[in-house]
C-alpha cells in the first residue's frame, strides 16, 4: 500500500500510529519506509547489545580497526 510521504503511519512493532518523519527511510519498501519506528529500532539494538555484549565490543574492535586503516576519512 503506497502511502503519500506526509501520512502517519502504524509502527509494527509498537502498533502506535506516528508521523512519517520517525520512521527510516527504506527504498525497498513499498511506501518508501521502515516498518518500525525509530523509537522501536532504537529498542530492539538496544536489546541486541545487551543481549550479548560481545557482539558490541567486536563491532567496537572493527570499526578502530577501520579508523586505523583509512586515516583520510
Amino acid at each position: 500500500m503506497l502511502l503519500h510521504p506526509q501520512e502517519p503511519e502504524e509502527s509494527r512493532k509498537c502498533g502506535l500510529i506516528k508521523p512519517i518523519d520517525l520512521f527510516p527511510r527504506n527504498r525497498q519498501s513499498s511506501d518508501g519506509h521502515r516498518a518500525r519506528c525509530k523509537p522501536c529500532h532504537a529498542d530492539d539494538v538496544r536489546q541486541w547489545t545487551h543481549a550479548k555484549p560481545e557482539r558490541l565490543e567486536r563491532a567496537r574492535k572493527r570499526v578502530v580497526e577501520w579508523k586505523q586503516q583509512h586515516p583520510e576519512m
